[in-house]
């Protein structure tokens, strides 16, 4: 059967889902903060902490979004930063990981998911931060052997802001239907954002498609 796709399911077509993985991964999102901080105050409590803290918090609470804001600030401010993943099973993501050797003494280790290294691996790179004169800022799910710098979870305001600025671009109607999900989708996935991001992808892939017949968003 030959559908006829009218020119607004064109213009849906050429768009990308809003809450697609390319526009939702920590290294694209900015972090936002509460009413009540912001990066450069969340930057002065760390070298006030000499350089050393962990941000703590649950799986989808924007720690990594967080920690690379982090980074991209002490950069900004001439204190050179290495970001180091370590993966489940505490394998490191990055083939490159030994090139923070050249890290500088008075630069910063950031360590995305060190709770997932065993206790002597945390405690082997810890003392190397410390040998080098290197800070260390890393995140967690847990309490750890590190002061906590903040404690990371998402309001229904940060959530709302997080939707209507990934949803800026398309019409209002859906940037406001969106918005009204928030609170059932934050109740339903405790909070994760990530996996209120996910549903949301979901239902607008679905509103596209009752939009346009089987057209299908990337």
């Amino acid at each position: 059967m030959n559908i006829r796709v009218t020119e607004p399911a064109m213009r849906l077509e050429a768009r990308c889902n809003p809450f697609s993985s390319a526009r939702v991964r920590p290294a694209v999102m900015n972090y936002v903060h509460r009413a009540d901080e912001s990066t450069a105050d969340i930057v002065l409590q760390f070298e006030q902490q000499g350089s050393w803290g962990a941000i703590i918090g649950a799986h989808g609470s924007g720690k990594t979004t967080l920690l690379q804001t982090l980074v991209c600030q002490l950069d900004a401010r001439d204190t050179p930063a290495f970001l180091l993943r370590i993966g489940p099973g505490g394998e490191f993501m990055l083939s490159n990981h030994e090139e923070m050797q050249d890290l500088p003494r008075g630069g910063v280790l950031a360590v995305d998911g060190y709770d997932e290294l065993n206790w002597f691996r945390r405690w082997r790179l810890s003392r190397k931060c410390r040998r080098r004169g290197w800070g260390l800022l890393v995140t967690s799910h847990r309490d750890i052997r590190i002061p906590t710098l903040i404690r990371t979870s998402v309001s229904r305001m940060q959530a709302i802001t997080i939707v209507k600025e990934l949803t800026e671009e398309w019409p209002v109607d859906w940037s406001v239907q969106a918005a009204r999900q928030v609170d059932s989708l934050l109740e339903e996935h405790d909070g994760n954002m990530r996996e209120v991001l996910f549903a949301l992808y979901d239902r607008f892939d679905e509103f596209c498609r009752s939009e346009v017949g089987d057209i299908r968003v990337a």
